[in-house]
């Protein structure tokens, strides 16, 4: 089952690659990359909230809403950040640099939320071999800048 998870994993991974180019050429009709941002974002909730009637799920009752920690609702805030980051950029850096500096931001942070168990992640502490692949990441960054 865990190799299923990884290769949605990956599968998540291309999805973001396309979406990024995607959004990129979103802009260029529009010419503002916050107004590309707002459409993809307003898409993809639209189609979120479409998948939720399909399969039927019961929505939760506001009094359940209510009981939920403050800091879980800026979700969305950082997800639409990450979209207009990536929408913004796309033509400022090229598609594997780019990508590059998210992944190397998003492990660095995973990092310590595993190594505190942070948001549910499980615990994992940091160890030297951690720190070495994230390592070898910033050098193939310097890699790909070089080029």
């Amino acid at each position: 089952m865990e190799t299923a998870f990884m290769f949605l994993a990956f599968l998540g991974g291309v999805a973001i690659a396309f979406q990024i180019g995607i959004n990129s050429q979103l802009k260029s009709w529009l010419n503002h990359p916050l107004q590309a941002s707002l459409i993809s974002f307003t898409v993809g909730a639209i189609s979120l909230f479409f998948y939720n009637i399909v399969l039927r799920l019961k929505w939760p009752e506001i009094s359940q809403l209510a009981k939920a920690p403050w800091w879980v609702w800026i979700g969305g805030v950082l997800g639409s950040f990450y979209v207009f980051t990536t929408v913004y950029l796309s033509s400022k850096l090229e598609a594997t640099l780019l990508l590059g500096l998210i992944i190397f931001g998003q492990m660095l942070v995973a990092l310590i939320l595993d190594h505190y168990g942070l948001f549910g992640f499980t615990q994992d502490r940091i160890n030297f071999l951690k720190v070495l692949g994230v390592i070898f990441m910033v050098l193939g960054l310097v890699l790909l800048k070089k080029n």
